[in-house]
């Protein structure tokens, strides 16, 4: 007698490995992460994944972690999960064409006169900066070797002129100006 091969329908199906689908995520990165690199804990699926992102990541980068996406309808793996690296704006840094930009204060008399101006790097480092003579406002200085990975840092000068203040007492504004207010005869 022949044996007979009997086989499930669902045969063809139980010996190819189906995947999942995968999960697209945003992943927010603030500047100061981005500079020191970070290690960011997050929920997918009910699981706790550790995500490190390394120092100068680029914003759209896109890390994959196998096997951490959908489960599939029936055997096979899960999808993987795709992260895109988000990093946020700063109000004081910034990167254009690859470089790094800091914003800085200065006051109008360093600005007019010249002078030397402390800022502190995102890395804590301080650096004196010189502000030449007649410096204008949005004027950008370079500092050689303080910028992504050895590059130029560029610091843009913002001056920072002073609000008048408005008192009450016009004697303070007497003394400060060094004139009498007119009078308006009656």
């Amino acid at each position: 007698m022949k044996e007979q091969n009997i086989t499930h329908p669902d045969v063809k199906y139980r010996n190819t490995n189906r995947k999942g689908r995968d999960i697209a995520m945003n992943l927010p990165v603030t500047f100061y992460q981005m500079w020191h690199g970070h290690e960011h804990i997050l929920q997918v699926n009910g699981n706790t994944l550790s995500v490190k992102t390394p120092p100068f990541i680029k914003n759209g980068t896109m890390i994959r972690y196998g096997g951490h996406g959908l489960p599939p309808r029936q055997m096979g793996t899960p999808g993987d999960l795709i992260i895109t690296v988000l990093i946020q704006r700063d109000n004081k840094y910034s990167i254009e064409g690859g470089n790094l930009v800091a914003e800085h204060e200065v006051s109008v008399w360093d600005a007019m006169t010249g002078g030397v101006t402390e800022y502190t790097h995102i890395d804590d480092r301080v650096l004196k900066i010189s502000i030449k003579e007649g410096t204008q406002h949005h004027q950008v200085q370079r500092i050689p070797g303080y910028g992504i990975h050895g590059g130029d840092l560029f610091i843009r000068l913002h001056i920072n002129i002073p609000k008048p203040i408005a008192f009450e007492n016009g004697l303070l504004n007497i003394i400060q100006l060094g004139r009498m207010p007119q009078t308006v005869p009656d």
